[in-house]
């Protein structure tokens, strides 16, 4: 067992924390949601050229899980016990929780039609932020003074793990959405591609994006076991971490799309060459009235109309971001 030792001259006994082993893998959290967290800062220093909210969400998600571990280090080896530790480490809990939402949030905005249509994905996240985030806070601030421990401090243990769940559900949906969108997005910009290289990127892309939704899903489906377990000492720790892969792997998502956002925008430059888009679309449609039965221009008429889709999204690519082309290289995106 891991002791504090107590002051000389003091009348404090030794206080068993946890043990070695236990201690040891909270450290080992520690140091990979620090790692992640300041290399993450880093990468958007040099990535961003404007502050966006997708810039700030990020930010304060990162501060958050570094500031939430080191009060929580210090809260649960007994180095800071009185009641402002808890405050700092129920603050710095909702700064990298809630913001996760954004995040995600603002890398749904990029594939969508229009923000119309995931507007209620900002409801959800609205009012998970109150109900979970602000709820929790509140809860825990309460519960957990020392006059009010034993009347709330079981409660609190409950609606814990209730809002464990309901982030988690939460952030499910975001990201089902977002495959959902992700995919609609690719196959209408397919007719864009006419190369097998463009296709394979697309499937790859999509492909990818699969596997890392479904490794951040699993991630998640520990931390509620971890929680459901009861093991308390572990699960602020563990979910710091799993908040920092999640944040790296959606900033690395976030780069591939936008490449891909990219090759599409040239592809529809490369068309306006024949006139604007909206001309393109208008030419195609009285060919198609001319030939009513011609599937060859049904097929056309299509394609243009997907590619009006995607000029009416702006293609969503900023100049805010830069997107890596290679291993230390960045390239700016065009509109």
């Amino acid at each position: 067992m891991i002791r504090i030792v107590a002051p000389p001259g003091s009348e404090m006994t030794p206080k068993p924390i946890t043990t070695l082993p236990t201690a040891l893998t909270a450290t080992a959290f520690v140091g990979i949601a620090w790692y992640l967290a300041l290399e993450l800062n880093v990468r958007l220093i040099f990535t961003f050229t404007r502050r966006s909210p997708y810039f700030w969400s990020c930010l304060i998600c990162s501060w958050g899980i570094i500031a939430h571990n080191l009060s929580i280090l210090l809260f649960n080896f007994n180095f800071w016990t009185d009641y402002s530790a808890v405050v700092i480490t129920t603050v710095t809990w909702a700064l990298y929780v809630v913001p996760q939402s954004v995040v995600l949030y603002s890398r749904l905005g990029i594939v969508a039609k229009s923000r119309a249509s995931i507007r209620w994905v900002l409801v959800m996240i609205i009012f998970c932020a109150i109900i979970f985030g602000l709820g929790t806070v509140v809860l825990a601030l309460i519960a957990r003074h020392p006059s009010m421990t034993e009347k709330l401090g079981r409660i609190n243990l409950i609606w814990d793990k209730v809002q464990v769940a309901g982030f988690f559900i939460e952030e499910t949906i975001i990201s089902i959405v977002y495959i959902r969108e992700t995919r609609r997005y690719l196959n209408d910009s397919a007719p864009l591609t006419t190369n097998e290289r463009g296709n394979t990127a697309r499937r790859t892309l999509l492909q990818h994006l699969i596997y890392v939704n479904f490794f951040i899903i699993c991630l998640d489906c520990s931390l509620i076991g971890l929680c459901y377990l009861g093991f308390f000492f572990l699960q602020g720790h563990y979910k710091a971490a799993v908040y920092a892969i999640k944040l790296r792997a959606e900033f690395t998502i976030l780069n591939q799309l936008r490449a891909s956002l990219v090759s599409v925008t040239r592809s529809v430059q490369s068309i306006e060459e024949y006139g604007t888009v909206e001309e393109v679309v208008e030419t195609s449609s009285r060919y198609r009235a001319s030939h009513p039965k011609c599937a060859e221009c049904r097929r056309s008429h299509d394609s243009d109309i997907r590619m009006v889709s995607i000029q009416s999204q702006q293609i969503r690519v900023d100049t805010e971001i830069k997107v890596e082309n290679g291993p230390g290289t960045f390239a700016s995106c065009e509109k």
